[in-house]
């Protein structure tokens, strides 16, 4: 969307070339058989999101904000790219028992 990069905070602006090179890749990849694979690690990513989504609209209509959602949501961007370029490597160590730890820490 117009303006996306300046809501994105100054801490992780170095991170968005990766994500971006990460988004070209798995289009690369979706030519042939690789429409199949997309679609197992995309249903698996998506929960996540529809989580994370659904505890912010939450959050946004008791006008409260939750610093560890918005990490939380980079965590999920970081996973993304460990699910479709791999190779390019997450900023972060992430696996799904890490993002069930962060979610956990913010919904106890």
């Amino acid at each position: 969307r117009p303006g996306f990069l300046g809501r994105i905070p100054p801490a992780r602006l170095a991170d968005v070339p990766r994500y971006l090179e990460a988004g070209r890749r798995r289009l690369d990849r979706l030519r042939g058989s690789g429409l199949a694979r997309d679609g197992e690690r995309r249903s698996e990513l998506e929960g996540w999101i529809r989580l994370w989504k659904g505890r912010r609209r939450q959050l946004e209509q008791v006008g409260r904000i939750d610093p560890r959602l918005e990490e939380f949501g980079w965590l999920v961007e970081d996973y993304r790219v460990s699910l479709f370029a791999q190779e390019l490597r997450s900023a972060t160590r992430i696996s799904p028992s890490v993002l069930k730890a962060a979610w956990a820490s913010m919904t106890s």
